[in-house]
């Protein structure tokens, strides 16, 4: 029982273990707008991916882990969805113009999170989306 107790403990110190999605992660790739919750500049940012917990945005700014940003995307579609998440993970560029932000959706109002499932329920997911670029054998 000790071994699990220090066993566990270590795993819970780690700040690289993840924790498990939540649910179905989409691939987006398409522009949206970007604001520091304490900052009302307005920034355009490429959405990567989407999930109805989170989202992976890449752009020239510069957030670090905790930051809480607003995101406002798809203003095209009949209601547009915004939501207020927290910087989970930075992934700097190799050619140092940009970095991918991880995020994690920490405010959601009830629109744009009807709004959000009905969008990714449309989307194939991104390993559905994977397995049908692959070339057959």
């Amino acid at each position: 029982m000790q071994l699990f107790e220090s066993v566990s403990r270590w795993f819970s110190d780690i700040p690289v273990v993840r924790r498990a999605r939540n649910g179905r992660r989409v691939e987006v790739n398409e522009q949206v707008s970007v604001s520091e919750a304490r900052d009302n500049a307005i920034n355009v940012a490429l959405m990567r991916d989407l999930s109805i917990g989170g989202a992976c945005i890449r752009c020239d700014l510069e957030f670090s882990q905790g930051d809480l940003i607003r995101i406002r995307a798809f203003d095209d579609s009949p209601g547009p969805i915004e939501f207020t998440a927290s910087v989970v993970s930075v992934r700097p560029s190799e050619l140092g113009f940009f970095s991918d932000y991880g995020l994690r959706i920490v405010e959601l109002s009830v629109h744009s999170a009807r709004a959000l499932a009905e969008y990714i329920n449309q989307r194939p997911s991104l390993t559905e989306s994977a397995h049908r670029d692959t070339v057959p054998r």
